[in-house]
């Protein structure tokens, strides 16, 4: 198995793909941490990376990914209308870097929460497909399903191992829970995270031993 931050790196030589994983498995996390690491610093010869949500997308066409790209940029005297910029943007996603080795995308495009999207989503997909067939665009879609109607490869995030838990439970000084079910709430990254906050809050050893008590 690879971190996520791996795989993508793996991804961007192979096409698009879906990241799946339930929830709280940490999916939005990696892609921001992906987001963060490669926006500390950027060269034309670098992949840029962008972000997109789609938890405000209801039934909101097939342009809502691009418009909300374009929300973030600014433009000369030669773009005076949307679907100009629009235009702009589809040019430009379908350039590539050359190397004298290779052609490389010259855009990750980080695309989260498909299961989140509301209203009619036909639109959507039409979009995101359309996306990915772009020669400089590799997409990368987050959701909590595998989506039939997006034909990507397949990446899932799997719950953390007894060696992970008794990791981060033993950098933050707490004994691994003795309840089976704690030990199996645990291996959801968000459930750990929120032992080890409300351990630090409560300065003591956490005896809970279901998720009820836990929140």
């Amino acid at each position: 198995s690879l971190s996520v931050n791996e795989a993508l790196e793996k991804q961007l030589e192979k096409g698009p793909a879906v990241l799946c994983g339930s929830a709280g498995m940490g999916k939005t996390t990696a892609l921001l941490h992906s987001l963060i690491s490669k926006s500390r610093s950027y060269s034309p010869l670098q992949v840029a990376t962008i972000y997109v949500s789609l938890f405000d997308y209801n039934g909101s066409g097939e342009n809502f990914i691009k418009n909300r790209i374009l929300e973030d940029l600014k433009f000369d005297k030669s773009i005076q209308y949307m679907e100009d910029a629009r235009n702009s943007l589809i040019k430009i996603f379908n350039e590539t870097v050359k190397t004298e080795r290779s052609e490389k995308v010259r855009f990750l495009l980080l695309i989260d929460g498909l299961n989140e999207a509301g209203g009619d989503t036909q639109p959507l997909i039409k979009e995101i497909l359309s996306l990915s067939e772009m020669k400089g665009v590799c997409v990368i879609i987050t959701s909590r399903n595998r989506p039939e109607k997006l034909p990507f490869d397949f990446l899932e995030i799997v719950p953390l191992d007894e060696k992970d838990i008794r990791s981060i439970l033993s950098s933050n000084s707490l004994i691994y829970p003795e309840s089976p079910e704690m030990q199996e709430i645990l291996r959801t990254p968000l459930l750990l995270s929120a032992f080890c906050k409300a351990a630090t809050s409560k300065e003591k050893q956490l005896q809970c031993s279901t998720a009820g008590e836990l929140l």
